[in-house]
């Protein structure tokens, strides 16, 4: 018999006395490095985005990865999820990250027009529907869970909506976290940030409300620069934005928190004399990080550490050629109705050749190149910042955008995680309640921050053991200091609707990731009085 747990809401229950079968020894809470810090985004838009996004995680680096989103799907209504890209190039992902045994957490972007997505979230049927298409997603190819990118709020709605918005997106939110983690799965939420002690940024997504719904939670600090020249991920306002989650984030919910940080940078143009021809680059392009250092030299420009932390280096082109415009053709003065041709004569086939028509003569201009850029220590830089910071560590956009020395100094970072590579865990308490057998406890991949999934079963005095099905241990432990976990989101207080007498044995069983993705281990058994 398979059954689901049911939360149990109350942390007032007896403990049965009973011996913990626990696998292996209890961790403690040294650093270990390279610890598993990093998250990502791997695109999905081409066979060659997923081959240098999977790079990262296959070329020696994989010991510092957590969860890693192929950014695989987009929302067409409330009950429409389409796949972003190709399906091949999705399994090419899922499958590289499962090799590694890595958690699979691809991401859903709000395809919707404007306002749409607001609309379907405010209203409680479309907002169930959406969920259950999710949950429905989720559960059947498999995933570890989902990452939102809802960014159509942010950047089309307008600020005018967001006072409507924001409770439908916060009561989403939290339907669709108790849809998955009731099946075992995570929930991930990417948004644009907040600083200024709340008073900049995209209020809209609401911090504070979602953060108990959410198993991470990435906010995308970079793009400050967009218009004009300037730093993409400044040092400074990711300080600001750690300032603002430090008011708002309890100290044992901080694991949940990763911060984006940009593996690219631009390259802004600017026109300094004459007038360009057509075939002069005048517009912002995209500088990736391993590309960088090739375009510096190219050039024969010198990069300097800005202020920022990033990279910048200036350099000027030279273009030359023909300037193009609009011309008007003459007008056109048509016969009278009525009215007849008084002769005709055939048309001459060689005369039926487009028309050249130029306006200018030859030009040229001068423009002016404006970079800046990551490089390896900028990425660092952020990275130590996050941690000391008391965060679970950083999100990439975009996994293959990094240069692949960047992953060494990376993993030199000294970030908390406790020794180990299989689940630990303890199954504190269990009693019969209402028909159920609520049972209490934690669970924990020590190589992760991440809760992970959990059964438990119950075998009554001559009988078979009965299976519940998966929910997640992810309830804040406020347990004294020799908690042996740097990150407290590992326990559960849960019913198990199944049938259990006195003399039952109720054992817990969890799953973790890494090189034990995917094995179940029993932790700890008591038996009922």
């Amino acid at each position: 018999m398979r059954s689901r747990l049911r939360k149990v809401t109350t942390r007032a229950l007896a403990v049965v006395a009973g011996v913990a079968l626990l696998v292996g020894s209890q961790p403690d809470a040294s650093a270990v490095t390279p610890a598993r810090f990093v998250t990502g985004w791997i695109p999905n838009w081409s066979p060659t985005a997923v081959s240098e996004g999977t790079r990262a995680i296959s070329g020696g680096s994989a010991s510092v990865f957590g969860e890693v989103s192929p950014f695989g799907f987009t929302a067409r209504n409330a009950d429409t999820i389409a796949i972003s890209g190709t399906e091949s190039n999705l399994s090419a992902a899922t499958a590289a990250l499962r090799a590694q045994g890595l958690p699979v957490v691809p991401s859903i972007t709000d395809g919707t027009g404007k306002l749409v997505m607001a609309g379907i979230l405010s209203d409680p049927t479309s907002r169930g529907q959406h969920v259950q298409a999710i949950t429905d997603l989720v559960v059947g190819r498999g995933y570890d869970g989902i990452d939102l990118d809802y960014e159509g709020f942010a950047f089309a709605d307008g600020r005018s909506s967001w006072t409507t918005t924001k409770p439908g997106w916060v009561a989403f939110v939290a339907e669709l976290g108790a849809a998955l983690h009731a099946r075992g799965k995570l929930l991930a939420v990417t948004v644009p940030p907040v600083w200024d002690a709340g008073t900049s940024g995209y209020w809209v997504y609401d911090i504070p409300g979602m953060l108990p719904h959410v198993d991470r939670l990435r906010l995308m600090v970079y793009d400050w620069s967009v218009g004009s020249p300037g730093p993409v991920g400044p040092l400074s306002w990711q300080a600001n934005v750690i300032s603002y989650l430090h008011t708002v984030v309890p100290v044992n919910e901080r694991s949940k928190v990763q911060i984006g940080v940009n593996a690219y940078g631009r390259s802004w143009a600017t026109v300094i004399s004459g007038t360009c021809p057509t075939n002069a680059s005048t517009g912002t392009t995209a500088v990736q990080m391993e590309s960088a250092a090739k375009l510096a030299a190219d050039v024969g420009a010198t990069p300097v550490r800005d202020v920022s932390g990033e990279l910048r280096f200036t350099y000027e082109v030279d273009y030359s050629g023909s300037a193009s415009g609009t011309v008007t053709p003459p007008a056109v003065t048509l016969p009278a109705p009525n009215t007849a041709a008084t002769s005709t004569r055939p048309i001459d086939p060689t005369s039926l050749r487009p028309a050249l028509r130029l306006n200018g003569s030859a030009t040229s201009c001068r423009v002016r190149r404006t970079v800046y850029v990551p490089d390896e220590f900028t990425v660092v830089q952020r990275a130590n910042a996050v941690v000391a910071a008391g965060f679970s560590g950083i999100a990439i956009w975009a996994l293959g955008y990094e240069t692949p020395s960047l992953w060494e100094p990376l993993s030199g970072i000294d970030v908390p995680r406790a020794g180990g590579t299989t689940p630990i865990g303890s199954l504190d308490s269990a009693q019969i309640s209402g028909g159920d057998v609520v049972v209490g406890g934690w669970a924990a991949d020590p190589e992760f921050d991440l809760p992970i999934p959990f059964q438990v079963s119950v075998t009554n005095p001559g009988g078979s053991p009965q299976m519940s099905g998966p929910s997640l241990a992810r309830d804040v432990r406020d347990d004294p200091a020799n908690w042996p976990l740097p990150s407290r989101t590992h326990g559960f207080t849960v019913g198990v609707p199944i049938t259990a007498v006195s003399g039952a044995q109720v054992c817990l069983h969890a799953r973790g990731f890494g090189g034990d993705a995917g094995s179940l281990h029993q932790l700890g058994c008591l038996t009922l009085p």
